[in-house]
């Protein structure tokens, strides 16, 4: 009898990866650790033997995960497009869609594990209220602080890449540990 290998765990997670530019910068910096982008409306040709690519809803995939099986999660820009999900709990009353998918994040990420997300200033006070919920501590710098040349890689997104000091003012990214 054949006994199937067991996978790698997953040690980065990319939701709403777009083209892939990040997770592809470091799946090959770390070829011996397995990278994961899911976006659901994304194709991709993957090419490197320790990145996959799931075309398919980030919550989705997010329950079909172990818990504690992620070491880190990042998502940059994508959790605004989860908005039109509706989600209301057993007596009817509406949960935002965010709270949810943060509370997926939480129950797969290893303890302590990290995510990442890079969101506008706007939306600061309500991504913390619901982080916390979730069971996260959350540390908020502006993004300009941290696209230092030796931090570039772990901050890097096609939306960053050609924005101006101007432009910049207004992202930030939060760093969301998993008590």
């Amino acid at each position: 009898m054949l006994r199937k290998r067991p996978e790698k765990p997953i040690h980065f997670l990319d939701l709403g990866s777009g083209r892939n530019v990040r997770v592809n910068l470091l799946a090959e910096k770390h070829p011996e650790k397995r990278f994961v982008s899911v976006d659901a409306q994304t194709r991709h040709t993957v090419n490197l033997q320790n990145l996959e690519h799931h075309r398919k809803d980030a919550m989705n995939y997010l329950k079909e995960q172990p818990d504690n099986s992620i070491r880190i999660i990042n998502a940059d820009f994508s959790i605004r497009s989860i908005r039109s999900m509706k989600h209301f709990d057993v007596e009817g009353n509406y949960i935002p869609a965010e709270k949810k998918l943060f509370e997926e994040i939480h129950r797969v990420l290893k303890k302590p594990g990290s995510f990442f997300l890079t969101t506008m200033d706007t939306e600061i006070p309500l991504m913390k209220k619901l982080l916390h919920a979730a069971g996260f501590s959350v540390n908020v710098k502006p993004i300009n602080e941290l696209l230092l040349p030796n931090k570039r890689l772990l901050t890097y997104s096609e939306t960053l890449a050609n924005a101006t000091p101007k432009e910049l003012e207004n992202i930030y990214r939060l760093k969301a540990i998993a008590k």
